[in-house]
Protein backbone atom coordinates (compact mmCIF):
# COMPACT_ATOMS: atom_id res chain seq x y z
CA UNK A 1 0.00 0.00 0.00
CA UNK A 2 3.45 2.22 0.03
CA UNK A 3 2.80 2.49 -3.25
CA UNK A 4 -0.42 4.43 -3.13
CA UNK A 5 1.85 7.87 -2.23
CA UNK A 6 4.02 7.54 -4.95
CA UNK A 7 1.03 7.98 -7.40
CA UNK A 8 -1.17 10.77 -8.65
CA UNK A 9 -4.72 10.02 -7.32
CA UNK A 10 -7.97 11.80 -6.65
CA UNK A 11 -10.83 10.46 -3.96
CA UNK A 12 -13.89 12.04 -3.85
CA UNK A 13 -14.30 13.14 -0.06
CA UNK A 14 -17.71 13.61 -0.76
CA UNK A 15 -20.13 11.64 -2.55
CA UNK A 16 -23.36 13.69 -1.82
CA UNK A 17 -24.40 16.21 -3.55
CA UNK A 18 -28.39 17.74 -3.30
CA UNK A 19 -30.07 19.07 -6.03
CA UNK A 20 -33.72 21.19 -5.60
CA UNK A 21 -35.61 23.33 -2.96
CA UNK A 22 -36.76 22.03 -0.29
CA UNK A 23 -39.59 20.91 -1.04
CA UNK A 24 -37.98 18.23 -4.00
CA UNK A 25 -34.71 17.60 -2.11
CA UNK A 26 -32.68 15.10 -4.38
CA UNK A 27 -29.28 12.97 -3.09
CA UNK A 28 -27.11 12.91 -6.25
CA UNK A 29 -24.81 10.32 -4.77
CA UNK A 30 -21.15 9.68 -7.14
CA UNK A 31 -19.03 6.85 -7.32
CA UNK A 32 -15.76 7.49 -5.42
CA UNK A 33 -13.25 6.76 -7.73
CA UNK A 34 -9.07 6.50 -6.98
CA UNK A 35 -7.37 6.69 -10.40
CA UNK A 36 -3.94 5.58 -10.57
CA UNK A 37 -2.71 6.84 -13.90
CA UNK A 38 -0.22 5.21 -16.39
CA UNK A 39 2.74 3.11 -15.64
CA UNK A 40 4.61 1.11 -18.04
CA UNK A 41 3.26 -2.16 -17.34
CA UNK A 42 -0.62 -1.51 -15.54
CA UNK A 43 -3.30 0.79 -16.01
CA UNK A 44 -4.85 0.73 -12.35
CA UNK A 45 -8.52 2.11 -11.96
CA UNK A 46 -9.60 1.52 -8.72
CA UNK A 47 -13.62 2.27 -8.56
CA UNK A 48 -15.36 2.14 -5.42
CA UNK A 49 -18.68 1.67 -5.63
CA UNK A 50 -20.57 3.58 -2.88
CA UNK A 51 -23.89 1.51 -2.40
CA UNK A 52 -26.84 1.96 -0.39
CA UNK A 53 -30.07 -0.20 -0.02
CA UNK A 54 -32.20 1.41 2.11
CA UNK A 55 -31.64 5.52 3.07
CA UNK A 56 -32.68 4.55 6.72
CA UNK A 57 -29.88 2.73 7.45
CA UNK A 58 -26.98 5.56 6.73
CA UNK A 59 -26.69 6.85 10.02
CA UNK A 60 -24.06 9.30 7.54
CA UNK A 61 -21.78 6.33 7.19
CA UNK A 62 -21.83 4.25 4.38
CA UNK A 63 -19.65 1.20 3.83
CA UNK A 64 -18.01 0.30 0.65
CA UNK A 65 -19.72 -3.17 -0.33
CA UNK A 66 -17.87 -3.89 -4.06
CA UNK A 67 -14.14 -3.44 -5.30
CA UNK A 68 -13.71 -3.37 -9.57
CA UNK A 69 -10.44 -2.56 -11.01
CA UNK A 70 -8.33 -3.28 -13.70
CA UNK A 71 -4.66 -4.22 -13.48
CA UNK A 72 -2.05 -6.15 -13.91
CA UNK A 73 -0.92 -6.24 -10.71
CA UNK A 74 -3.80 -6.91 -8.00
CA UNK A 75 -3.31 -5.55 -4.54
CA UNK A 76 -5.83 -6.70 -2.07
CA UNK A 77 -8.15 -3.77 -0.39
CA UNK A 78 -9.72 -3.92 2.66
CA UNK A 79 -13.36 -3.42 2.93
CA UNK A 80 -13.94 -0.67 4.64
CA UNK A 81 -16.34 2.45 5.86
CA UNK A 82 -16.14 6.09 4.38
CA UNK A 83 -18.01 8.70 6.71
CA UNK A 84 -20.27 11.10 5.04
CA UNK A 85 -22.28 14.28 6.04
CA UNK A 86 -25.34 13.16 4.30
CA UNK A 87 -27.48 10.67 3.32
CA UNK A 88 -27.19 8.86 0.18
CA UNK A 89 -30.81 8.07 -1.69
CA UNK A 90 -30.71 5.14 -3.53
CA UNK A 91 -32.89 6.74 -6.39
CA UNK A 92 -30.31 9.46 -6.95
CA UNK A 93 -29.80 10.76 -10.41
CA UNK A 94 -26.12 9.59 -10.27
CA UNK A 95 -26.86 5.68 -9.46
CA UNK A 96 -29.68 5.58 -11.75
CA UNK A 97 -27.59 7.08 -15.10
CA UNK A 98 -25.65 4.79 -17.50
CA UNK A 99 -22.05 6.18 -17.89
CA UNK A 100 -19.23 3.17 -17.77
CA UNK A 101 -18.30 2.69 -14.06
CA UNK A 102 -14.53 3.78 -15.57
CA UNK A 103 -15.54 7.20 -16.98
CA UNK A 104 -15.94 10.49 -16.01
CA UNK A 105 -17.15 12.10 -18.52
CA UNK A 106 -17.09 16.05 -19.36
CA UNK A 107 -18.67 16.46 -21.98
CA UNK A 108 -21.80 15.04 -21.77
CA UNK A 109 -22.75 18.46 -23.87
CA UNK A 110 -21.92 16.31 -27.17
CA UNK A 111 -24.04 13.06 -26.85
CA UNK A 112 -25.95 13.01 -23.89
CA UNK A 113 -26.24 10.57 -21.45
CA UNK A 114 -29.22 8.64 -20.28
CA UNK A 115 -30.68 7.12 -17.04
CA UNK A 116 -31.49 3.87 -16.37
CA UNK A 117 -34.74 3.83 -16.36
CA UNK A 118 -35.64 5.39 -19.93
CA UNK A 119 -32.81 3.40 -21.31
CA UNK A 120 -34.87 0.29 -20.21
CA UNK A 121 -37.87 2.12 -21.43
CA UNK A 122 -36.46 2.46 -25.05
CA UNK A 123 -34.92 -1.13 -24.78
CA UNK A 124 -38.87 -2.81 -23.80
CA UNK A 125 -40.72 -0.63 -26.59
CA UNK A 126 -37.99 -2.01 -28.75
CA UNK A 127 -38.32 -5.26 -27.38
CA UNK A 128 -42.28 -4.64 -27.91
CA UNK A 129 -41.83 -3.91 -31.56
CA UNK A 130 -39.45 -6.95 -32.20
CA UNK A 131 -42.65 -9.36 -30.84
CA UNK A 132 -44.96 -7.34 -33.45
CA UNK A 133 -42.84 -4.99 -35.63
CA UNK A 134 -45.75 -4.40 -38.14
CA UNK A 135 -48.16 -3.59 -36.04
CA UNK A 136 -46.32 -1.85 -33.61
CA UNK A 137 -45.11 0.86 -36.54
CA UNK A 138 -48.42 1.18 -38.08
CA UNK A 139 -50.49 1.28 -35.15
CA UNK A 140 -48.73 1.71 -32.00
CA UNK A 141 -45.73 4.21 -32.36
CA UNK A 142 -47.64 6.85 -34.06
CA UNK A 143 -49.98 7.33 -30.42
CA UNK A 144 -46.51 7.28 -28.80
CA UNK A 145 -44.85 9.59 -30.89
CA UNK A 146 -47.69 11.70 -31.01
CA UNK A 147 -47.97 11.92 -26.58
CA UNK A 148 -43.67 12.55 -26.85
CA UNK A 149 -44.60 15.43 -29.59
CA UNK A 150 -47.07 17.32 -26.81
CA UNK A 151 -44.24 16.44 -23.83
CA UNK A 152 -41.76 18.28 -25.78
CA UNK A 153 -44.20 20.89 -27.11
CA UNK A 154 -45.22 21.45 -23.07
CA UNK A 155 -41.98 22.08 -22.25
CA UNK A 156 -41.17 24.22 -24.95
CA UNK A 157 -44.23 25.94 -24.23
CA UNK A 158 -44.89 25.72 -27.63
CA UNK A 159 -48.48 24.11 -30.31
CA UNK A 160 -48.28 20.62 -30.34
CA UNK A 161 -48.61 21.49 -34.31
CA UNK A 162 -45.81 22.91 -35.23
CA UNK A 163 -43.01 20.35 -33.65
CA UNK A 164 -42.15 16.76 -35.37
CA UNK A 165 -39.94 14.66 -33.92
CA UNK A 166 -36.26 13.38 -35.94
CA UNK A 167 -33.06 11.68 -35.80
CA UNK A 168 -30.58 14.07 -34.50
CA UNK A 169 -30.03 18.69 -35.20
CA UNK A 170 -28.48 18.04 -38.53
CA UNK A 171 -31.61 16.06 -39.52
CA UNK A 172 -33.65 18.69 -38.76
CA UNK A 173 -31.19 21.56 -40.12
CA UNK A 174 -30.89 19.76 -43.55
CA UNK A 175 -34.50 19.47 -43.83
CA UNK A 176 -35.49 22.97 -42.80
CA UNK A 177 -32.24 23.86 -45.79
CA UNK A 178 -33.26 21.78 -48.26
CA UNK A 179 -37.11 22.96 -48.65
CA UNK A 180 -36.49 26.64 -48.13
CA UNK A 181 -37.53 28.21 -50.95
CA UNK A 182 -35.19 30.87 -52.86
CA UNK A 183 -36.07 34.08 -55.06
CA UNK A 184 -35.13 33.20 -58.61
CA UNK A 185 -33.56 36.47 -59.59
CA UNK A 186 -30.55 34.94 -56.96
CA UNK A 187 -30.49 37.86 -54.36
CA UNK A 188 -31.23 36.09 -51.27
CA UNK A 189 -28.85 35.88 -48.71
CA UNK A 190 -28.28 33.78 -45.50
CA UNK A 191 -27.09 36.00 -42.57
CA UNK A 192 -25.52 33.84 -40.47
CA UNK A 193 -22.93 34.26 -37.06
CA UNK A 194 -19.50 33.11 -37.42
CA UNK A 195 -19.61 30.83 -34.34
CA UNK A 196 -22.49 28.57 -36.08
CA UNK A 197 -21.92 24.63 -35.92
CA UNK A 198 -19.65 23.78 -38.77
CA UNK A 199 -22.08 21.23 -40.35
CA UNK A 200 -24.36 23.70 -40.75
CA UNK A 201 -21.97 26.00 -42.06
CA UNK A 202 -21.19 23.64 -44.59
CA UNK A 203 -24.49 22.93 -45.16
CA UNK A 204 -25.88 26.54 -46.08
CA UNK A 205 -22.57 27.02 -48.80
CA UNK A 206 -24.26 23.84 -50.26
CA UNK A 207 -26.82 25.15 -50.17
CA UNK A 208 -25.80 28.07 -52.40
CA UNK A 209 -24.22 25.34 -54.81
CA UNK A 210 -27.41 23.18 -55.07
CA UNK A 211 -29.22 25.78 -55.92
CA UNK A 212 -27.23 26.91 -58.71
CA UNK A 213 -26.64 30.61 -56.95
CA UNK A 214 -29.65 31.42 -56.18
CA UNK A 215 -28.56 32.28 -52.66
CA UNK A 216 -25.22 32.94 -50.75
CA UNK A 217 -24.14 33.51 -47.34
CA UNK A 218 -22.90 36.72 -45.25
CA UNK A 219 -21.09 35.72 -42.33
CA UNK A 220 -21.20 38.16 -39.21
CA UNK A 221 -17.86 37.87 -37.53
CA UNK A 222 -18.39 37.68 -33.56
CA UNK A 223 -14.55 37.94 -31.86
CA UNK A 224 -15.01 37.48 -28.01
CA UNK A 225 -15.26 38.87 -25.50
CA UNK A 226 -18.69 40.57 -26.63
CA UNK A 227 -21.61 41.93 -24.63
CA UNK A 228 -24.69 40.96 -25.68
CA UNK A 229 -25.83 44.70 -27.03
CA UNK A 230 -22.44 44.20 -29.45
CA UNK A 231 -24.19 40.97 -30.75
CA UNK A 232 -27.26 42.07 -31.55
CA UNK A 233 -25.34 45.38 -33.28
CA UNK A 234 -22.86 43.39 -35.29
CA UNK A 235 -25.67 41.21 -36.47
CA UNK A 236 -27.85 44.45 -37.57
CA UNK A 237 -24.63 45.30 -39.21
CA UNK A 238 -24.80 42.04 -41.15
CA UNK A 239 -28.63 42.62 -42.31
CA UNK A 240 -27.77 46.21 -43.38
CA UNK A 241 -24.33 45.24 -45.40
CA UNK A 242 -26.35 42.73 -47.10
CA UNK A 243 -28.96 45.02 -48.36
CA UNK A 244 -26.30 48.03 -49.24
CA UNK A 245 -24.85 45.24 -51.09
CA UNK A 246 -27.85 45.11 -53.38
CA UNK A 247 -28.64 41.72 -51.75
CA UNK A 248 -31.61 40.18 -50.07
CA UNK A 249 -31.58 39.45 -46.49
CA UNK A 250 -34.04 36.27 -46.14
CA UNK A 251 -32.75 34.00 -43.14
CA UNK A 252 -30.75 35.05 -40.25
CA UNK A 253 -28.78 31.52 -38.55
CA UNK A 254 -27.50 31.74 -34.95
CA UNK A 255 -27.59 29.42 -31.78
CA UNK A 256 -28.88 29.36 -28.33
CA UNK A 257 -25.96 27.82 -27.38
CA UNK A 258 -23.15 27.26 -29.69
CA UNK A 259 -20.89 24.12 -29.46
CA UNK A 260 -17.42 24.97 -29.84
CA UNK A 261 -16.81 27.22 -27.80
CA UNK A 262 -19.88 27.11 -25.73
CA UNK A 263 -21.36 30.42 -25.98
CA UNK A 264 -24.92 31.41 -24.67
CA UNK A 265 -26.08 34.21 -27.35
CA UNK A 266 -28.83 36.83 -26.95
CA UNK A 267 -31.01 34.64 -29.51
CA UNK A 268 -34.05 36.01 -28.09
CA UNK A 269 -33.35 39.60 -28.96
CA UNK A 270 -31.68 38.27 -32.52
CA UNK A 271 -34.81 36.77 -33.32
CA UNK A 272 -36.86 40.04 -32.29
CA UNK A 273 -34.66 41.73 -34.64
CA UNK A 274 -35.00 39.37 -37.76
CA UNK A 275 -38.56 40.15 -37.44
CA UNK A 276 -38.40 43.85 -36.94
CA UNK A 277 -36.14 43.62 -40.09
CA UNK A 278 -38.05 41.04 -42.05
CA UNK A 279 -35.91 38.69 -42.30
CA UNK A 280 -36.57 35.03 -41.57
CA UNK A 281 -35.13 33.56 -38.25
CA UNK A 282 -33.76 29.84 -37.78
CA UNK A 283 -32.86 29.38 -33.94
CA UNK A 284 -29.88 26.40 -33.83
CA UNK A 285 -30.72 25.37 -30.00
CA UNK A 286 -29.49 22.11 -29.89
CA UNK A 287 -28.26 22.71 -26.67
CA UNK A 288 -31.42 23.70 -25.35
CA UNK A 289 -33.97 21.61 -24.42
CA UNK A 290 -33.49 20.13 -20.88
CA UNK A 291 -30.56 22.55 -20.58
CA UNK A 292 -32.31 26.23 -20.40
CA UNK A 293 -35.93 27.75 -20.37
CA UNK A 294 -37.31 27.87 -24.02
CA UNK A 295 -40.86 29.49 -24.78
CA UNK A 296 -41.16 29.17 -28.20
CA UNK A 297 -44.87 30.73 -27.54
CA UNK A 298 -42.96 34.25 -26.63
CA UNK A 299 -39.80 33.73 -28.65
CA UNK A 300 -41.90 33.01 -32.17
CA UNK A 301 -39.28 31.81 -34.60
CA UNK A 302 -39.74 30.61 -37.67
CA UNK A 303 -38.03 27.60 -37.75
CA UNK A 304 -36.48 26.42 -34.52
CA UNK A 305 -34.36 23.32 -33.91
CA UNK A 306 -33.10 21.36 -30.97
CA UNK A 307 -31.33 17.89 -29.98
CA UNK A 308 -33.55 16.31 -26.80
CA UNK A 309 -30.68 13.33 -26.39
CA UNK A 310 -28.00 15.92 -25.46
CA UNK A 311 -29.18 17.44 -21.82
CA UNK A 312 -32.71 16.25 -21.55
CA UNK A 313 -31.88 12.08 -20.92
CA UNK A 314 -33.25 10.89 -24.27
CA UNK A 315 -31.20 8.21 -25.60
CA UNK A 316 -29.55 9.49 -28.71
CA UNK A 317 -30.45 10.21 -31.41
CA UNK A 318 -33.35 12.63 -30.99
CA UNK A 319 -34.23 16.31 -32.12
CA UNK A 320 -37.34 18.14 -31.99
CA UNK A 321 -38.14 20.48 -35.07
CA UNK A 322 -40.19 23.34 -34.73
CA UNK A 323 -41.44 24.85 -37.85
CA UNK A 324 -44.11 27.95 -37.39
CA UNK A 325 -47.22 27.58 -38.86
CA UNK A 326 -47.17 30.04 -41.16
CA UNK A 327 -44.22 28.72 -42.65
CA UNK A 328 -45.23 24.96 -43.04
CA UNK A 329 -46.35 25.02 -46.30
CA UNK A 330 -42.66 25.51 -47.61
CA UNK A 331 -41.03 21.98 -45.94
CA UNK A 332 -42.23 19.96 -48.34
CA UNK A 333 -40.05 16.82 -47.96
CA UNK A 334 -39.17 15.19 -45.19
CA UNK A 335 -35.16 13.48 -45.18
CA UNK A 336 -35.10 11.09 -46.80
CA UNK A 337 -38.38 11.71 -48.38
CA UNK A 338 -41.31 9.26 -47.69
CA UNK A 339 -45.02 8.72 -47.91
CA UNK A 340 -46.09 12.14 -46.19
CA UNK A 341 -45.05 13.85 -49.50
CA UNK A 342 -47.61 15.38 -51.51
CA UNK A 343 -46.69 16.13 -55.09
CA UNK A 344 -46.95 19.63 -56.46
CA UNK A 345 -49.78 18.73 -59.00
CA UNK A 346 -51.83 16.71 -55.93
CA UNK A 347 -51.78 20.35 -53.93
CA UNK A 348 -52.71 22.54 -56.68
CA UNK A 349 -55.86 20.08 -57.53
CA UNK A 350 -56.74 20.19 -53.67
CA UNK A 351 -56.25 16.44 -53.99
CA UNK A 352 -56.57 14.85 -50.75
CA UNK A 353 -56.90 10.65 -50.24
CA UNK A 354 -56.30 7.95 -48.66
CA UNK A 355 -54.27 7.63 -45.49
CA UNK A 356 -53.33 11.56 -45.85
CA UNK A 357 -57.12 12.07 -45.56
CA UNK A 358 -57.82 9.42 -42.66
CA UNK A 359 -54.71 11.71 -40.88
CA UNK A 360 -56.69 15.13 -41.92
CA UNK A 361 -60.13 14.09 -40.90
CA UNK A 362 -58.07 13.10 -37.03
CA UNK A 363 -57.32 16.54 -37.08
CA UNK A 364 -53.61 15.92 -37.96
CA UNK A 365 -52.00 18.55 -39.92
CA UNK A 366 -49.85 17.69 -43.43
CA UNK A 367 -46.87 19.02 -41.08
CA UNK A 368 -47.29 16.19 -38.49
CA UNK A 369 -48.95 13.67 -40.93
CA UNK A 370 -45.48 14.00 -43.28
CA UNK A 371 -43.00 13.94 -40.29
CA UNK A 372 -44.58 10.68 -38.94
CA UNK A 373 -42.87 7.80 -40.69
CA UNK A 374 -40.42 8.20 -42.65
CA UNK A 375 -38.18 4.98 -42.74
CA UNK A 376 -37.41 2.29 -40.50
CA UNK A 377 -34.80 3.13 -37.85
CA UNK A 378 -33.92 2.88 -34.15
CA UNK A 379 -36.19 5.78 -33.32
CA UNK A 380 -37.42 4.27 -29.91
CA UNK A 381 -35.87 7.03 -27.78
CA UNK A 382 -38.88 9.17 -29.55
CA UNK A 383 -41.20 7.50 -27.26
CA UNK A 384 -38.86 8.21 -23.82
CA UNK A 385 -39.76 11.99 -23.65
CA UNK A 386 -42.84 12.00 -21.60
CA UNK A 387 -40.69 9.26 -19.46
CA UNK A 388 -37.74 11.42 -19.06
CA UNK A 389 -39.69 14.53 -18.05
CA UNK A 390 -41.38 13.08 -15.27
CA UNK A 391 -38.00 11.18 -14.06
CA UNK A 392 -36.10 14.46 -13.88
CA UNK A 393 -39.14 16.17 -12.03
CA UNK A 394 -39.46 13.34 -9.65
CA UNK A 395 -35.96 12.31 -8.83
CA UNK A 396 -34.14 15.62 -9.54
CA UNK A 397 -36.19 18.14 -8.78
CA UNK A 398 -37.84 19.56 -12.05
CA UNK A 399 -35.72 21.25 -15.12
CA UNK A 400 -35.43 24.74 -12.81
CA UNK A 401 -33.04 23.05 -10.16
CA UNK A 402 -31.14 21.27 -13.04
CA UNK A 403 -30.34 24.57 -14.79
CA UNK A 404 -29.58 26.16 -11.74
CA UNK A 405 -27.04 23.36 -10.39
CA UNK A 406 -25.24 22.89 -13.74
CA UNK A 407 -25.05 26.15 -14.44
CA UNK A 408 -23.18 27.38 -10.67
CA UNK A 409 -21.54 24.43 -11.74
CA UNK A 410 -20.56 25.37 -15.02
CA UNK A 411 -19.17 28.63 -13.65
CA UNK A 412 -17.68 27.29 -10.42
CA UNK A 413 -15.86 24.15 -12.47
CA UNK A 414 -14.10 27.04 -15.13
CA UNK A 415 -12.96 28.95 -12.36
CA UNK A 416 -11.31 25.94 -10.66
CA UNK A 417 -9.94 24.43 -13.72
CA UNK A 418 -8.47 28.14 -14.89
CA UNK A 419 -6.93 28.52 -11.35
CA UNK A 420 -5.11 25.08 -12.30
CA UNK A 421 -3.67 25.97 -15.68
CA UNK A 422 -2.90 29.45 -14.57
CA UNK A 423 -5.44 30.62 -17.68
CA UNK A 424 -8.64 32.41 -18.05
CA UNK A 425 -12.32 31.01 -18.94
CA UNK A 426 -14.03 32.77 -22.15
CA UNK A 427 -16.41 35.30 -20.70
CA UNK A 428 -17.99 38.63 -20.42
CA UNK A 429 -17.82 41.57 -17.93
CA UNK A 430 -22.12 40.43 -17.65
CA UNK A 431 -20.99 36.97 -17.81
CA UNK A 432 -23.96 36.29 -19.96
CA UNK A 433 -21.58 34.54 -22.08
CA UNK A 434 -21.30 31.69 -19.48
CA UNK A 435 -25.35 31.55 -18.63
CA UNK A 436 -25.25 27.86 -19.53
CA UNK A 437 -23.99 24.39 -18.50
CA UNK A 438 -20.50 24.61 -20.70
CA UNK A 439 -17.06 26.18 -19.59
CA UNK A 440 -14.70 27.41 -22.04
CA UNK A 441 -11.34 26.85 -20.32
CA UNK A 442 -7.88 28.53 -22.24
CA UNK A 443 -5.53 25.76 -21.86
CA UNK A 444 -1.14 27.33 -21.52
CA UNK A 445 -0.46 26.50 -25.20
CA UNK A 446 1.00 29.26 -27.05
CA UNK A 447 1.22 29.30 -30.95
CA UNK A 448 4.89 30.05 -32.15
CA UNK A 449 5.76 31.14 -35.49
CA UNK A 450 9.39 30.66 -34.86
CA UNK A 451 10.55 34.41 -35.73
CA UNK A 452 12.02 34.92 -32.49
CA UNK A 453 9.57 37.67 -32.06
CA UNK A 454 7.45 36.15 -29.26
CA UNK A 455 7.89 37.62 -25.65
CA UNK A 456 9.05 35.38 -22.91
CA UNK A 457 6.34 32.83 -21.67
CA UNK A 458 4.68 32.89 -18.37
CA UNK A 459 5.58 30.14 -15.93
CA UNK A 460 3.58 26.93 -16.97
CA UNK A 461 3.04 28.31 -20.70
CA UNK A 462 4.08 25.88 -23.36
CA UNK A 463 5.08 26.96 -26.87
CA UNK A 464 4.03 24.66 -30.04
CA UNK A 465 5.83 25.57 -33.21
CA UNK A 466 3.21 26.26 -36.05
CA UNK A 467 3.57 24.61 -38.91
CA UNK A 468 0.09 23.45 -41.50
CA UNK A 469 -2.59 21.63 -39.33
CA UNK A 470 -1.16 21.89 -36.08
CA UNK A 471 -3.92 23.27 -34.64
CA UNK A 472 -6.00 20.31 -35.12
CA UNK A 473 -3.36 18.07 -34.21
CA UNK A 474 -2.78 19.60 -30.79
CA UNK A 475 -6.17 19.08 -30.29
CA UNK A 476 -7.23 15.46 -31.68
CA UNK A 477 -3.61 14.52 -29.72
CA UNK A 478 -5.01 15.76 -25.91
CA UNK A 479 -8.60 14.43 -26.63
CA UNK A 480 -7.14 10.86 -27.86
CA UNK A 481 -4.91 11.09 -24.77
CA UNK A 482 -7.73 11.85 -22.37
CA UNK A 483 -9.65 9.12 -24.11
CA UNK A 484 -7.05 6.66 -23.76
CA UNK A 485 -4.82 7.28 -20.87
CA UNK A 486 -7.92 8.87 -18.03
CA UNK A 487 -11.34 7.99 -19.80
CA UNK A 488 -12.72 11.01 -19.97
CA UNK A 489 -13.29 13.37 -22.62
CA UNK A 490 -13.59 17.20 -23.31
CA UNK A 491 -14.05 18.88 -26.46
CA UNK A 492 -10.36 20.81 -27.23
CA UNK A 493 -10.36 23.31 -29.50
CA UNK A 494 -8.58 26.54 -31.48
CA UNK A 495 -10.28 29.35 -31.67
CA UNK A 496 -9.58 32.95 -31.51
CA UNK A 497 -5.62 31.95 -32.37
CA UNK A 498 -5.42 29.60 -29.13
CA UNK A 499 -6.58 26.19 -27.44
CA UNK A 500 -9.24 25.91 -25.53
CA UNK A 501 -10.87 22.69 -23.45
CA UNK A 502 -14.75 22.79 -23.33
CA UNK A 503 -16.38 20.96 -19.86
CA UNK A 504 -19.97 20.10 -19.68
CA UNK A 505 -21.85 19.96 -15.77
CA UNK A 506 -24.53 17.50 -14.79
CA UNK A 507 -26.47 16.62 -12.34
CA UNK A 508 -24.44 13.81 -11.23
CA UNK A 509 -20.52 15.65 -11.62
CA UNK A 510 -19.89 17.63 -8.58
CA UNK A 511 -16.28 20.44 -8.41
CA UNK A 512 -14.05 17.54 -7.93
CA UNK A 513 -14.70 16.02 -10.74
CA UNK A 514 -13.41 19.47 -12.43
CA UNK A 515 -10.21 19.49 -10.27
CA UNK A 516 -8.89 16.33 -11.59
CA UNK A 517 -10.25 17.19 -15.03
CA UNK A 518 -7.76 20.65 -14.54
CA UNK A 519 -5.32 18.49 -13.22
CA UNK A 520 -5.52 16.08 -16.16
CA UNK A 521 -5.25 18.65 -18.60
CA UNK A 522 -1.71 20.49 -17.15
CA UNK A 523 -0.56 17.21 -17.69
CA UNK A 524 -1.63 17.14 -21.13
CA UNK A 525 -0.21 20.54 -21.77
CA UNK A 526 2.94 19.66 -20.17
CA UNK A 527 3.35 16.63 -22.44
CA UNK A 528 2.46 19.02 -25.91
CA UNK A 529 5.25 21.71 -24.61
CA UNK A 530 7.61 18.28 -24.58
CA UNK A 531 6.65 17.23 -27.87
CA UNK A 532 4.76 14.36 -27.43
CA UNK A 533 1.85 15.00 -29.92
CA UNK A 534 4.56 14.30 -32.58
CA UNK A 535 5.47 11.22 -31.86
Amino acid sequence: MEQLTSWRKRVYKRAVRTVGDEAHRRSVCLSTKLYLPLYPTSNIIIIINIISNNISNCNNTLTIVSLSWVASNHHVLAMSELPLDEKCSSTSPSTQHTPSSTMTDNRIGSFGTVPTAIFNRAHELRRRCEGRPCSFSRYEFPAWLDKSREAVADLLNADPDNIVLVANGSTASNTIMRNFVWNEDGLDEIIQVSIIFAPLGKMTGYVGELSQGLVRTRQVQLNYPLEDDEVVELFRQGIQASREAGRRPRLGIFDTISSTPAIRLPFERLVALCREEGVMSFVDGAHAAGHMKIDLAALDPDFFVTCCHKWLFIPRGCAALYVAARNQWMVRSTLPLSHGFIPTADIEQGKVDGKLAQALASGKTPFVYNFEFVAPMDNFGYLCIPESIRWRQEVCGGEKAIQTYCVNLARAAGALMASILGTKVLDNKSQSVSACCMTNVLLPLKLDAGNGDENPLPEGWYAVRSKPGVQFRVSDWIMRKMATEYETLMPVFFFQGSWWARGSAQIYLELDDFEWGGRMLKDLCERVGDGEYLL
